[in-house]
């Protein structure tokens, strides 16, 4: 995309934003690990601007997902990899997971299981990281962590995760879990059973 196709995209959304960089995109897929602990692929897309380099590297995790070809790998740049796009445009080595069972990933989506959607989140900054070496693209050391709605669950999953098992391969720089739902068992509970009006039932059925 060039900065002029990504200025278009970005006034379209009301994204006050000048972009500095053409972003390349591509759809990587990389092993990782499934709920049970057996050997699985999936998928995520990575955006890179062009030209730039000693970059720091960011993932954002995407919202909830109904449909395999809704990922960010699909790269569908009217949905949340426009997300990855402004970021790279930016300056930042960007990585969107697409998570287990979505995009090119087999089997159905684990949704909400914390475990797996870390790993297969720390793979894909792995991933990520390997595009960039064997592209010629110098990161510099810094990691940003973000996502909205389930993204911000799978983020802060992913937070706990890299602290708690992979503090000596990666630092995180910043991280903002946004609008997750943290309380599974307690407040999404509760709301489940407190017989309001659901705007959005079919997260709990998914759940």
């Amino acid at each position: 995309l060039t900065t002029v196709q990504i200025a278009l995209l970005l006034n379209a959304a009301g994204v006050p934003l000048t972009p500095q960089y053409n972003v390349r995109l591509y759809t990587v897929s990389y092993e990782t690990i499934n709920p049970l602990g057996g050997r699985t692929v999936a998928t995520a897309a990575v955006a890179l601007p062009v030209g730039a380099t000693g970059l720091p590297l960011f993932s954002y995790q995407h919202g909830t997902l109904t449909r395999t070809n809704e990922a960010p790998s699909a790269m569908n740049i009217y949905g949340e990899l426009g997300i990855g796009i402004a970021f790279a445009t930016s300056g930042y080595a960007c990585v969107l997971p697409d998570y287990l069972g979505l995009g090119g990933s087999a089997g159905l989506h684990p949704y909400h299981h914390a475990r797996s959607q870390a790993t297969a989140c720390v793979d894909a900054l792995r991933a990520a990281r390997a595009l960039c070496a064997s592209n010629g693209v110098a990161l510099n050391g810094q990691l940003f962590l973000m996502g909205y709605s389930q993204g911000g669950w799978a983020t802060m999953a992913l937070h706990r995760e890299l602290e708690t098992y992979h503090a000596g391969e990666f630092t995180i720089t910043a991280s903002a879990p946004m609008a997750g739902a943290y309380d599974l068992s307690g407040v999404t509970a509760s709301d489940l059973l407190s017989g309001l009006p659901q705007l959005n039932l079919y997260y709990f059925a998914y759940l």
